[in-house]
Parts: C-alpha cells; structure tokens; sequence
C-alpha cells in the first residue's frame, strides 16, 4: 500500500548547547560559510569579496611606488665620488712593444676590466726583463694584408714627430722590421716619411742606433750596398748590443755579402739573448729552409705559432717540413713538398724565398713532377714574379705554362692584364 498522504514537514530540530562553543579572546572569530541552496532571493556579498575590491585598488598605487623606486635607486647609489675618496690605481707595467691597433688583436673587455687584470697577473708574477718588440701587429704575421699595416705604419710618429726619446726608440722597429722582409720593387708603403725624419735627425744630431740601423736597411733595400754597409757601422758604434742594431746586421750580411753562415750565427746569438723575438726566429727560419735544414726549421716554425696562434701558416710550414725531411731528393714527393712550402709562403707574402723554392723545382728537379703540376708550379711562380713587381720574368713564366697547356685560361688572362697594363703606361 502506498500512501498518498502529502509529506510531512519535518521541524528543524533545537539548538544544541555544543553547536555555538564559547568564544575566546585569544581565537578569531570564524567566517561563516555560505550554504548552497535552490532560493533566488539575493544573498548579502561577503566580507572577503569586499575585501579583495580594496585589493585590487591597491595594486596600482603599489606599481607606482616601485616606479619610482627604480628611478631613484640609481641616482642614490650612483652618487660622484670625490677625487679624494677615489682609491690609488696602480697603473700597468712599462714595456717595449708597440700598442696594437688592430681589432682582430685586441681583447673585446673593457679596458678598466684589462687593466685591473693586468695588475693583479703582475702581482703575482715575478718581473721580468723587457724583451723587444715582437712585430706582433705588423706584416706578414698578421693576416689582415699590407693595406692596414702601411697604415699602422703611417701612423707612427704622426704625433709630435721624433722629438722625445721614447718616439725615437718606438719609431724605427716596425720599419726596419718591415724592409727586411719586404722583397718588391715598388713597395706598398711610403718610405719617404722615415727616410726625411731620420736625415732630419742627422742634422740635428739625435739619430740613434736604431735610426741608423734603419738607413742600413732601407739603403739595402734599395740596393745600394755602400751605403747600407757604412751605416750599419754607425749604428753598431752608437748600440753595439741592441737587438734590432744586431737584426739589421744579420739581414744585411745575407742579403748584400751573402754569408748566410754568419748571418745565421748572428741570429742564434740573438735569439739566445732574446727568445721572444719573433722577427729573429723567422729569418732564422728562412736560412734553415734555403740550406736544407728542415728540422731546425721546423722547431723555430713551432715557437711562432705558440706565439702568434691565429696565424694558420705556421702550422702549414711545420706540416710541409715535416713532410719533406727525410724524402730524398729527386722524387716527386720531394719537389710536392718544396711547392706546398713555396705556396704557404706565398701566403705569408714571403715572394723572395717562396720564388726561389720554386725555380729549385722548376730548374733543379724538371723531369719529376707530371705535366699538369709542372704547368701549375710555371704558374705559381709567374704569380710571385708578378707581384714583387717583375713583370717580364711573370710573363716568361705563363708562356711555360701555355707550352704544356695551351688552354690554360688563368695564364691567359694574366698574360693579358700584363700587356694591358704595359700598353696603359707606354
């Protein structure tokens, strides 16, 4: 049976003493909780809602003060120091070499981080003799090309000329460090700038060792052997013990007297006295090459690339010797060898000795290399020719090349820029 009777409503039921527990002072009242029911009349809005409207309001007055925080801060704790309060720098240790004006040398820190570097590294470490300008900067070490370097060059003693003896001292190394390897006829940089100073400072009677180490020379350079001989006298009178008097002495007996056994003990003394002297080790260098002393050479080309590692050639040459050490002498692997130190010499704009490795396997070795090398060594040293300025010798040289290939079209088109040129300044 099911009763139809409408349902009874049940009464809530009385309130219990434990449902209201006393409050105490040290408790904060809870919040009551809204209860969910299926009524639409409107309820009251809590205290928390209310409270987080406040909330909101606040958010952008609090962004403001941070803003102006973040301006004042920095102006506060920026403040000038006075040159009294500033603490004592101590400034970096003097030295001989050139500053480098090239940015593939320089560092990318700040020069404040350098130099605070550079005096704790001096701290620690005990000090040393000065030690020459290496040629760091200059040609043919760095791989920029002999346009910057004429301007490195350049700017040498644009400042106040020669009249203090730090100028004076600073002046004549990178010059005579760049005749002596210079081998054109027509060389990139002016040399009329150094010669004026220093027949200036003759007159005057300020020349130094190094002055007239540079007139030796540049007067070898240019060929006249009297001169560059007298000169070099002077300057060995004026500074008997100065490492670029001594370089200039070497250069000048292997390239006028031809004594490369007296040029070589020069510069084994000099480099005994000063190792860091790269100039130095690199004509050395060239002397082992041209006798045949490949292991020597080797070792020396070694040294250089610890000293100057962006310089990729160096490594070129230790690989080249190392390969022709021990290889005898007509074969093809040796005259391979000759050529691919010739070329990385090349490349370090050494035209005199890599034109003379060449003609050793052009004139020396002819029947060991097949034709097609035979034709590319022609024109390798046509190249040299051509760019230390002797065009006929160059010329001569591509017709060699066309005789084994007559459709050779990179000597064509050198042979036909020289007759061009020819035909512009006739």
């Amino acid at each position: 049976m099911v009763d139809t009777a409408p349902l009874r409503q049940v009464p809530d039921p009385p309130p219990s003493p434990l449902a209201h527990p006393p409050k105490s002072d040290n408790m904060p009242e809870a919040s009551p909780q809204p209860i969910p029911t299926g009524s639409d009349e409107p309820r009251a809005e809590p205290l928390r809602n209310r409270r987080s409207v406040h909330l909101w309001f606040l958010l952008p007055v609090s962004a403001i003060l941070v803003a102006l925080l973040g301006v004042l801060m920095p102006a506060v704790w920026n403040r000038p120091v006075a040159p009294g309060e500033r603490p004592p720098r101590e400034a970096p240790a003097a030295s001989c070499a050139l500053p480098s004006s090239r940015p593939d040398l320089a560092s990318t820190e700040m020069p404040e981080a350098n130099a605070a570097r550079q005096a704790v590294q001096e701290a620690n470490q005990p000090v040393q003799p000065r030690r020459p300008f290496t040629y760091r900067a200059l040609w043919p070490f760095s791989p920029m090309g002999k346009r910057n370097d004429c301007e490195v060059l350049a700017q040498l003693g644009t400042e106040g000329g020669l009249k203090s003896t730090k100028t004076r001292t600073t002046f004549y190394p990178p010059w005579i460090a760049y005749l002596s390897l210079e081998a054109s006829s027509t060389p990139g940089c002016d040399l009329d700038t150094p010669f004026g100073m220093a027949t200036d400072a003759i007159e005057q009677g300020k020349l130094s060792g190094r002055g007239y180490a540079f007139l030796s020379i540049y007067y070898s350079f240019k060929r006249v052997p009297d001169r560059s001989r007298s000169f070099l006298e002077e300057a060995l009178h004026a500074s008997p013990t100065d490492p670029w008097v001594k370089l200039v002495e070497a250069v000048v007996t292997m390239r006028d007297c031809r004594d490369s056994g007296k040029a070589a003990k020069i510069l084994q003394d000099l480099i005994r006295e000063n190792p860091s002297f790269a100039i130095a080790q690199y004509h050395l260098a060239r002397i082992y090459i041209g006798e045949e002393e490949y292991g020597k050479a080797k070792g020396l080309f070694a040294s250089l690339e610890k000293a100057f590692p962006r310089q990729h050639g160096f490594r070129s040459l230790q690989q080249a010797l190392a390969g022709v050490e021990h290889l005898p002498y007509y074969s093809a692997e040796k005259a391979r060898g000759l050529l691919e130190i010739s070329r990385v010499l090349s490349d370090l704009k050494d035209y005199t000795l890599a034109g003379r490795l060449c003609r050793t396997v052009l004139e020396d070795m002819p029947n060991t290399l097949p034709k097609t090398e035979k034709k590319s060594a022609f024109y390798d040293l046509g190249r040299i020719c051509e760019l230390r300025g002797d065009m006929e010798t160059a010329f001569t040289c591509y017709q060699n090349a066309l005789r084994i290939d007559p459709a050779y079209r990179d000597t064509l088109k050198r042979m036909g820029d020289i007759l061009k040129d020819a035909a512009q300044t006739s």
